[in-house]
């Protein structure tokens, strides 16, 4: 599993109680954007993401492969949207 300290410190500062948190953008925190949500991240794991790419391009990892995201520029926002079960 990729980025467990990264996603632990994340899940800290940033998701609350119901697995939830605001838009993050990412060039803003201390984070190493592939390995902290990645498809086999620590985050990934355990929450639902919303990921907003550079060109615009949004995947949601309820319904979309985080494979959607190639090609699509750099990592800009991320959103957590709810908790795996």
């Amino acid at each position: 599993m990729r980025g467990v300290n990264d996603g632990k410190k994340f899940e800290e500062n940033y998701i609350n109680e119901n697995g939830n948190s605001g838009e993050i953008l990412i060039d803003q925190i201390d984070s190493n954007g592939y390995n902290t949500y990645c498809n086999d991240s620590y985050l990934n794991n355990k929450y639902y993401m919303q990921k907003t790419y550079e060109n615009g391009k949004v995947i949601d990892t309820r319904t979309d492969g985080h494979r959607g995201g190639i090609g699509q520029g750099k990592l800009k926002i991320v959103k957590i949207i709810g908790k795996k079960e």
